[in-house]
């Protein structure tokens, strides 16, 4: 079984977090950090399993008296192929869990946010504060399906993968699949290194962002979840980038999705300025990584398929044995 490209980031992207931590975690041994790594690696692996084993159970069950057992036993192979072109996306999760620890070593070093730089990106491209200028058009309406569109997003990146995998094949869902792992560990990198806090906490607004079910949802799981004080993760935008690949996976597919996904993709792009939880530049830099990493990723998978077709054909080629002119001639030269 060869290791895949998005593969080999996954692992290398484990070391260099059992790295982090262990500096971070400085007095602890190399052992137990490294073991506390490959403890919530196992947790995502078991999490995996059980979605494999509720698939064959429905393979099983509705299958039960209508294939054959080489049919069935073919499909199940088939579905076994298909979670681990999907199984880097849980690997995500993962890494993201592990965001603060990495944040904590940049805190040590004494390192500053790149707030004011973000503030002041924005007054130069756009002349002003963008999310200030939204206050204009802020209504519970539009707040309520902005929220919901910046809660739900990693439903359409998780929907993007599914559907090029059933109706794509393997080969669309690894290129997208290894494009969103880019994207992911570039952007987690700039996280650690560039943090910054939102404009919620360093901008006065004059009018409250009210809605109803999914505004004051996000407000209890950001309240929860982030404060100005671990607040980091803004630079470039992940909620554009991943929305920006899956509406450009699925406009290559030529699928009949694009609208629907394009739409979700521009939401995406104003959702987080909207609700004051990105600056604009962030939004344009998750559109730059999401480009970026769309046409790596074909070029290092092409490359990768092209190696392993040249690999297979050279061991699959018959070895000629030398003929009797040849060992001669050999002999001679050797004299």
């Amino acid at each position: 079984m060869k290791i895949r490209p998005a593969e080999w980031i996954i692992l290398a992207t484990a070391v260099w977090i059992g790295a982090v931590r262990l500096v971070v975690e400085g007095g602890l041994s190399l052992g137990y950090v490294l073991g506390g790594v490959l403890e919530e690696l196992a947790l995502w692996t078991l999490i995996v399993g059980f979605f494999f084993l509720l698939y064959i159970g429905f393979e099983l069950v509705f299958s039960f008296g209508k294939s054959s057992l080489n049919s069935l036993l073919a499909r199940l192979i088939e579905g076994a192929g298909g979670f681990r072109d999907l199984m880097p996306l849980l690997f995500l999760s993962f890494v993201f869990t592990n965001i603060g620890a990495g944040y904590s070593l940049v805190r040590k070093t004494g390192f500053k946010d790149i707030t004011p730089l973000l503030l002041k990106a924005d007054e130069i491209i756009f002349g002003v504060q963008p999310s200030v200028c939204m206050q204009e058009v802020v209504r519970p309406i539009l707040t309520e399906y902005m929220s919901m569109i910046y809660m739900v997003y990693p439903g359409i990146v998780l929907l993007a993968a599914f559907w090029l995998r059933w109706r794509h094949g393997g080969d669309v869902c690894k290129d997208y699949v290894l494009a969103l792992v880019l994207a992911s560990c570039i952007a987690y990198v700039f996280f650690i290194l560039l943090p910054a806090v939102s404009p919620e906490y360093v901008i006065e607004y004059w009018r409250p962002l009210s809605g109803h079910y999914f505004t004051n949802s996000l407000r209890v799981f950001l309240g929860n979840a982030r404060s100005i004080e671990n607040d980091c993760c803004l630079f470039p935008s992940l909620h554009v980038g991943l929305s920006t690949l899956a509406w450009l996976y699925v406009r290559r597919a030529q699928s009949r999705l694009n609208i629907p996904f394009a739409v979700l993709a521009v939401s995406e792009w104003v959702s987080p300025v909207y609700l004051r939880r990105h600056y604009a530049v962030d939004a344009l830099a998750g559109i730059m990584l999401a480009l970026f990493c769309y046409h790596a990723s074909l070029e290092i998978n092409r490359r990768w398929r092209e190696r392993r077709v040249f690999l297979r054909e050279y061991y699959a080629a018959p070895k000629n044995e030398p003929s009797p002119e040849d060992e001669e001639c050999y002999e001679s030269q050797k004299h």
